[in-house]
């Protein structure tokens, strides 16, 4: 029997052949706020690499701060932008097809319970739309927290600088995503040097989440 725990509802199955897809996920936003700042950047890869990537049109001025964070400037989302609606409900297909039965989908990204995770549950509010009981969100930096005890910070930044992985576009979100998904293995590694080679995700978000 394989135990799936989310903040609402504990899920039990007895399927003999259970499907995971991974989707490591990355958002660039205008700011902190979920509630009043928008996505401008959504990028994310799956484990059959299936990719989706786009700027996302919004109607206010960005800040300096951003710009200068992430390079992204108000007249590269005017012209290189898709339509925001339309981007957040093509993001959400993405999300939601499967081509298995009894497939779980986990949504991988750092620091995701705290920012990702809320920045997409109020945007696909915002259009009614919601996700489905067989996606789940699991935040690597809390895997990271529980794996490397001994560290003080645990930003992607400095964790790629430990595994000494090259982010060439930091702070936008292909680029954050591909380091991601290179820390996530170094990571899963090091799970399984604690759990008897155990790697399986759903151990993993088990270990993280029950």
């Amino acid at each position: 029997m394989i135990y799936l725990y989310t903040t609402y509802t504990t899920i039990y199955t007895t399927t003999t052949t259970m499907h995971t897809r991974t989707i490591w996920f990355d958002f660039e936003t205008g700011g902190l706020n979920p509630f009043h700042h928008p996505i401008i950047e959504i990028a994310a890869v799956d484990n059959m690499e299936n990719r989706f990537e786009s700027l996302l049109k919004i109607d206010t001025p960005l800040s300096p701060k951003v710009i200068e964070l992430t390079k992204i400037t108000d007249e590269l989302l005017a012209t290189r932008g898709a339509d925001y609606n339309t981007t957040i409900r093509n993001f959400h297909s993405y999300m939601t097809k499967t081509t298995q039965p009894h497939t779980r989908t986990f949504m991988v990204a750092h620091n995701c319970d705290g920012f990702d995770k809320m920045f997409l549950k109020t945007a696909l509010k915002k259009l009614g739309l919601s996700l489905p009981a067989n996606i789940f969100f699991l935040d690597s930096l809390h895997v990271a927290r529980y794996l490397m005890p001994e560290r003080t910070s645990f930003a992607q930044a400095y964790i790629a600088e430990k595994y000494r992985i090259d982010n060439p576009n930091p702070h936008r979100a292909m680029g954050d995503v591909c380091v991601l998904r290179s820390i996530w293995a170094k990571l899963t590694e090091l799970y399984g040097t604690k759990h008897d080679g155990q790697t399986n995700i759903i151990h993993i978000y088990n270990q993280i989440y029950m």
